[in-house]
């Protein structure tokens, strides 16, 4: 049996004018929209803000789209973004957008933070 999941505080990246030298560094590119944890578990997915706040009701399409994950139990640390004519994030139609065209969101999964009884985050 795998517990019932909770929202983990995430870390925080920090910018940097070049890449750090040596080895065991991870990059991620810094996408404009909203940080975004989605926690799988009990046959359902809650959404959470960067700063723990339950946004599931504010994302209902996107939070029945996501129970499609194929796991028992997961958090993933997200980005959710609105993509541009151009393919680039657009913040400023993402705030516009939110509330009443979900089915035009992305989700870009960049960390897997648990998974099915297993925490890997170390």
């Amino acid at each position: 049996m795998i517990a019932s999941l909770r929202f983990i505080q995430p870390s925080n990246p920090i910018s940097a004018k070049q890449v750090p030298a040596g080895d065991g560094w991870l990059h991620e590119l810094k996408l404009d929209g909203y940080r975004l944890q989605v926690v799988k578990s009990d046959g359902q997915v809650r959404l959470y803000s960067r700063r723990g706040y339950n946004w599931t009701n504010r994302l209902p399409i996107l939070a029945e789209v996501l129970t499609g994950i194929p796991a028992h139990a997961a958090i993933l640390d997200a980005e959710l973004c609105l993509l541009g004519a151009d393919g680039a994030p657009n913040f400023y139609r993402l705030l516009a957008r939110m509330q009443r065209r979900q089915h035009e969101l992305a989700v870009y999964a960049f960390d897997l933070l648990h998974l099915d009884g297993e925490d890997l985050r170390p």
